[in-house]
């Protein structure tokens, strides 16, 4: 393999965490003086508008995405649920807490689908299976520490002044089921492209709710960015914030995830948090929480070391 080729993947990753840590800060205070269905409706309209054309000129995508309504609708309503859920969480919590919370979620979510497919007979062989249980166990002690953010939120002990209990809860509940809500939309988004439909296709398709619940939400609202209140540049500016933000992150992450072996795939991903809490410390807003610090710190290990023993699980011979 070319010495560029190999490096691609694990690039686009760091790239796609370094981003992903500036998105959420600095939405983050954005959103304490603008609502967040502007951002949706830019970010996503955009998007989908220039990924459909590119799949309208192949119109083998589009009778594709017709011919599996069911998937295309668990994508668009998955997807909804994950980016509403997740920017609540931004405008209330503490970024690096719902960073945390959001992509814990995904490994929870995706034992429970494997621990269901594991109990077909005859589904799993004996190395998977002991990668199966070494996931459940890093997943078990992964959601241990979103718990203990949840109480490091709702106890008042977060970088964030805390607000009225429901508040927080709604914030940790939003981002706990964003997290739950993308893991289930690759999964179907999956299906699509093993369908056949381009990349292009399923990522233009899939945001389509997303931005049709923004749009009324922001009319609803008076928004600033529909209403013409926040002005043509600073819209401008926003759109483009928003494409760079939102849109780059999960671009670099597909690319990321077709580019790179799973193991420094996972512990590229694993120190998002950190970085989330480093660039929160940066941007200054945010006050310093060691429960929060303490608790990242024990998820990133558990994440890098379940990721270092689901290889060793694979690579163990068969008794």
């Amino acid at each position: 393999m070319p010495l560029l080729a190999r490096f691609a993947g694990p690039a686009f990753a760091i790239a796609f965490v370094l981003l992903s840590a500036v998105r959420d800060v600095y939405f983050s205070g954005l959103f304490q003086g603008l609502g967040f269905w502007g951002v949706i409706l830019l970010a996503f309209g955009l998007s989908s508008a220039m990924l459909l054309a590119v799949a309208a000129a192949t119109p083998r995508d589009i009778a594709l995405l017709l011919r599996h309504p069911w998937p295309v609708a668990v994508v668009n309503g998955a997807t909804a649920l994950a980016w509403i859920g997740f920017f609540h969480g931004l405008k209330v919590l503490e970024p690096a807490i719902v960073n945390t919370v959001y992509n814990g979620m995904g490994p929870l979510t995706i034992v429970v689908v494997a621990w269901r497919a594991a109990r077909r007979p005859g589904a799993v062989a004996a190395p998977v299976g002991a990668m199966l249980r070494v996931r459940q166990a890093a997943a078990l002690a992964l959601g241990a520490t979103i718990l203990a953010l949840g109480l490091v939120v709702v106890s008042g002990r977060s970088g964030v002044a805390s607000g009225p209990p429901w508040r927080d809860l709604l914030g940790l509940g939003g981002a706990a089921a964003g997290g739950v809500a993308i893991s289930v939309g690759h999964l179907y988004a999956r299906q699509l492209s093993d369908a056949g439909v381009t990349e292009a296709g399923v990522f233009g398709a899939r945001f389509l709710l997303a931005v049709a619940i923004a749009a009324a939400a922001e009319a609803a609202s008076g928004g600033a960015v529909l209403s013409g209140a926040l002005g043509a540049r600073a819209t401008l500016l926003l759109a483009g914030a928003a494409l760079a933000l939102v849109v780059m992150p999960s671009f670099l992450l597909q690319f990321a995830v077709s580019r790179t072996d799973p193991l420094p795939l996972n512990v590229i991903r694993a120190l998002g948090p950190v970085l989330v809490f480093a660039a929160q410390r940066v941007e200054g807003r945010v006050g310093f929480s060691g429960w929060t610090l303490a608790c990242i710190l024990a998820y990133c290990t558990i994440a890098i070391g379940g990721a270092l023993a689901e290889v060793a699980a694979l690579r163990r011979p068969r008794a």
